[in-house]
């Protein structure tokens, strides 16, 4: 019984461990996402990073929104102009 009990506790902390890489996983991806961001802002408005990211919060809080949401907005609408863009320049948009 003694090494069932054993087995049960290391099946708890493997669970646990794995949830917490997980979570850590999530908010490294987050991070990355806002750092991305601040970097598409900071060109935008040629300004500094620090400055960016004050722009960034403000907007999100203003508008209730999760800063990685608006983040991911941020990138992705950045993707999306350099997609035209590039698309302009080999002639297959007009």
């Amino acid at each position: 019984m003694g090494i069932q009990q054993g087995e049960h506790v290391r099946e708890g902390d493997t669970a646990f461990w794995q949830t917490r890489a997980e979570q850590l996983q999530r908010a490294l991806d987050s991070r990355v996402v806002i750092e991305q961001a601040k970097g598409v802002l900071a060109e935008r408005f040629g300004c500094g990073t620090d400055e960016a990211f004050e722009v960034l919060r403000r907007a999100a809080r203003s508008n209730q929104r999760k800063i990685h949401d608006l983040a991911n907005e941020v990138v992705a609408s950045a993707a999306g102009r350099s997609s035209a863009r590039a698309q302009r320049a080999n002639g297959e948009v007009r």
